[in-house]
């Protein structure tokens, strides 16, 4: 499914945090497993996140992910190592980022 984007995304694409609508921002993917005894699910993630509230969504996802692991062998396996070196290289690219700036886009100053 692909998904539509809205005139702002077009405008300013992944330029901006979804969260608080600051700068810079950068498009981030975290994976989540779920080990349901014999068998798992991958749980994927798509953000377009500041450092600010990168950095906390980031250990959300990372904290959901470490909880619900270890429920299958199979999980325990290929979610334990697959996931947490995915989300560590998402969590690196978010702390790369430099502080989100005090600026709003215009759009959405009557948001906040």
């Amino acid at each position: 499914m692909v998904k539509k984007l809205t005139g702002l995304q077009q405008q300013h694409p992944k330029s901006y945090c979804q969260s608080c609508f600051r700068g810079p921002a950068t498009a981030i993917e975290m994976l989540q497993y779920q080990g349901m005894l014999i068998a798992m699910k991958e749980i994927k993630y798509h953000a377009s996140v500041c450092r600010r509230c990168g950095w906390e969504f980031a250990k959300s996802v990372m904290g959901r992910h470490l909880a619900t692991t270890w429920w299958s062998p199979l999980s325990l396996v290929i979610g334990a190592t697959v996931g947490t070196a995915a989300n560590g290289l998402a969590m690196t690219k978010i702390k790369l980022l430099k502080e989100p700036c005090a600026c709003i886009l215009p759009e959405h100053r009557e948001v906040l």
